[in-house]
């Protein structure tokens, strides 16, 4: 019988095809300055570049626009409502703040964006002017930019002015809102003046009988909703003010944008990278075209693409 041979393995092959981490660090010390010089210039050039590049500024405001609270009805009479507290939902605030009718007149008073028309006028007011509203306090952050904090602080301040100028009814809206106020107050007067005759009723001697007292109870809940009726009425007649701002526009010190640093570094490390991979690309090729199995290979891809060599 012949003895059978088992077939050894092509350690061979395999250590040719495995990439050696010792070739690799070679090619890397031999490019060494390379790798390090061109990114550092890369870098330093970007960083230079970047302060000729425009900055931009933020200016930052707050404004209270929350509905108001059980507490500030309970404290509203005939002639008194918190100032403090606003009938105007945060989000529509927040809509108003990027609508064209509020935008256009800002920008025709600060004079931004002449040579456009009004529609890409307003497209580009947009992406200066950014509204936010807190999930929890519902309060209404106003971020607008500007080339200096000057320009960034007069364009929250013109945006604010106008809120506060789009948030009061006026005309048809007003007087319907006025005459529906006055007849809130009409009906919360007789009630007050019911409420207290059935007291004295209920608290002198006489029996009370049952249908009084429901009666009483009654006109108790109905008081509640009516007081709640005028401070709605009371709110949505004045609008917004200047007491409804918690935090004025602020002038800010310092650029958002850009950022020379990030910037610089970005760019050298992308430097870096592409530098890496074309120096280990490129001795790739140099090793391929030294093996003979891999010579004719790389010489068909040349004519494939046209080159020459």
């Amino acid at each position: 019988m012949m003895p059978t041979m088992n077939p050894t393995p092509p350690v061979e092959a395999e250590k040719d095809t495995e990439i050696d981490l010792l070739d690799l660090l070679v090619v890397v010390a031999e490019n060494a300055k390379l790798l390090i010089v061109a990114p550092l210039v890369v870098g330093l050039s970007t960083l230079a570049g970047a302060y000729a590049w425009p900055s931009t500024y933020e200016s930052v405001s707050v404004l209270s626009a929350g509905e108001p609270t059980s507490a500030a009805v309970a404290s509203c009479d005939l002639g008194r409502v918190d100032s403090a507290t606003t009938l105007v939902n945060p989000a529509v605030v927040g809509s108003w703040a990027t609508s064209g009718d509020l935008l256009a007149p800002v920008l025709k008073e600060l004079g931004l964006f002449k040579d456009k028309s009004g529609e890409e006028a307003v497209r580009l007011a947009r992406e200066m002017v950014i509204v936010s509203v807190g999930k929890q306090d519902k309060l209404v952050t106003l971020t607008t930019a500007g080339e200096t904090p000057q320009a960034a602080r007069q364009l929250n301040q013109r945006v604010l002015d106008q809120l506060v100028q789009v948030s009061r009814p006026a005309g048809p809206q007003k007087a319907a809102l006025q005459f529906q106020l006055d007849g809130e107050k009409t009906s919360l007067a007789a009630a007050l003046a019911l409420e207290k005759t059935l007291g004295n009723r209920l608290s002198g001697d006489k029996p009370v009988t049952e249908a009084q007292s429901r009666v009483y109870s009654d006109l108790l809940r109905s008081k509640s909703a009516m007081l709640a009726n005028v401070a709605q009425l009371q709110l949505r007649l004045e609008g917004l003010s200047a007491s409804n701002v918690v935090q004025a526009p602020s002038l800010p010190e310092r650029p958002v944008k850009p950022r020379k640093a990030l910037v610089a570094v970005a760019a050298a490390l992308s430097t870096a990278l592409a530098l890496l991979v074309f120096v280990l690309a490129r001795q790739g090729l140099r090793n391929a075209a030294s093996d003979p199995a891999t010579a004719g290979k790389l010489q068909r891809i040349r004519r494939g693409l046209g080159l020459r060599g």
